[in-house]
């Protein structure tokens, strides 16, 4: 999934525009006059590089100064998974509206993004750290709980900073968004389209299953 982060020079990512994986067209920025209805192109070399990425599908350009997204800001993070509620949705876009200019917020967004989805789990009495044990307990795989583990632990560190620092590395920060629909897509996600595909099957096939496991 990290392929789908934007960023400069990728020959393809997830639009920032459209939400779309799609090929991109990159073309370094012109500064351009008008002259008797023409568009004439300037000499121009500023310091910093400028560039223009163009998605494939919705044919709308992102800005790029110095291989940093500039515009549309705060859009570098992947979407949220579609399986998400519509709070924790809610939540996890605010995160990635702030990333661009606070990794840190961002990172303490979506360590309230899992605490929702464990709570809607489990139970909404308990913190993120006993709601992860009960799903260990359940049954919750060994790397979905290291993946809830690390957004737990690096977004208690961005409201309380300890030997991660988020502004010296905030590529930790952008991972928990494709961390956040990874563990969204293991328990979310492939249990419901388990249970469709249950669901699904002849009713004497069914009732043969639950006379078996009786």
């Amino acid at each position: 999934m990290n392929d789908e982060i934007p960023a400069a020079g990728k020959n393809s990512f997830t639009c920032p525009h459209c939400g779309v994986r799609a090929q991109q067209i990159w073309s370094d920025a012109r500064l351009v006059t008008s002259s008797s209805q023409n568009l004439i192109p300037v000499n121009w070399n500023p310091p910093e590089r400028y560039q223009l990425s163009a998605c494939f599908v919705c044919k709308r350009f992102s800005f790029w100064q110095n291989s940093t997204l500039a515009w549309p800001e705060g859009q570098a993070a992947p979407p949220c998974s579609p399986d998400c509620s519509t709070e924790v949705a809610v939540v996890f876009q605010e995160a990635r509206e702030v990333y661009s200019s606070s990794p840190r917020a961002s990172a303490a967004l979506l360590r309230l993004a899992i605490q929702m989805i464990c709570r809607g789990l489990v139970s909404s009495e308990m913190d993120l750290n006993k709601a992860i044990a009960k799903l260990v307990d359940e049954g919750l795989p060994k790397k979905i709980q290291q993946a809830l583990d690390v957004v737990r632990v690096v977004g208690n560190n961005a409201v309380h900073p300890g030997t991660i620092n988020l502004n010296d590395d905030p590529s930790v920060a952008l991972k928990l968004f494709n961390l956040v629909n990874m563990i969204v897509d293991s328990m979310i996600t492939q249990p419901r389209q388990i249970e469709e595909m249950f669901g699904g099957l002849p009713p004497t096939a069914i009732a043969q299953i639950q006379k078996r496991d009786s």
